[in-house]
């Protein structure tokens, strides 16, 4: 079964604290865009912790709103995000995950269920994606695509067995193809 992601909401992370949500259409690309210091990269940050499902990454100092870690904290002392998923069926799934306390916990729930299974199935959805969050300037560009193509692309369906020999050695030379473009791009843009 195959999902897609219709909804994203964010609500007490960052810079973010009355609810933001991001409308996704099926087949059709995204643009995140506005003014400098608008929350773009604080969205881009609550996906990668959505999609990582590790309360690890959570760090309250950091990922809660400054008015919340040092004022009463309240009721609204927790982070929410909210995926709204749908299937090729036309089925919803809605899947919260709550991050709270220090060291932070993480609570994940489907469709208002907290059950154990519930919770197996939200994971599951979850892992059917796939997010790259790289935030920084200063990337080693020609490094993040080696490491991309080898451990997600390459990973895909080449097992080592017999009959895929050639088919392994043709992609690691288009890798190695590529790798020399990408360090002649990186090379150009650093002069």
């Amino acid at each position: 079964m195959a999902y897609y992601l219709k909804k994203f909401t964010i609500r007490n992370f960052r810079s973010i604290s009355d609810p933001v949500t991001l409308q996704f259409t099926k087949g059709e690309l995204t643009i995140l865009c506005g003014p400098n210091n608008n929350g773009k990269t604080n969205c881009l940050r609550a996906m990668d912790l959505f999609f990582r499902m590790d309360p690890k990454q959570f760090q309250a100092q950091k990922d809660m709103p400054y008015h919340i870690t040092h004022g009463s904290r309240g009721g609204k002392s927790q982070t929410t995000f909210t995926g709204t998923f749908e299937d090729d069926e036309g089925k919803e799934y809605i899947i919260k995950q709550v991050y709270k306390g220090k060291p932070a916990t993480l609570t994940i729930i489907l469709n208002k269920s907290e059950k154990k299974e519930d919770q197996e199935k939200a994971r599951n959805i979850i892992n059917q994606f796939q997010f790259i969050f790289v935030e920084a300037n200063n990337v080693n560009l020609p490094e993040l695509i080696r490491k991309m193509f080898t451990e997600k692309i390459l990973a895909l369906g080449m097992k080592k067995n017999r009959g895929q020999t050639k088919a392994r050695e043709r992609l690691q030379n288009f890798q190695e193809d590529c790798q020399k473009v990408v360090n002649k791009i990186n090379k150009n843009l650093t002069e």
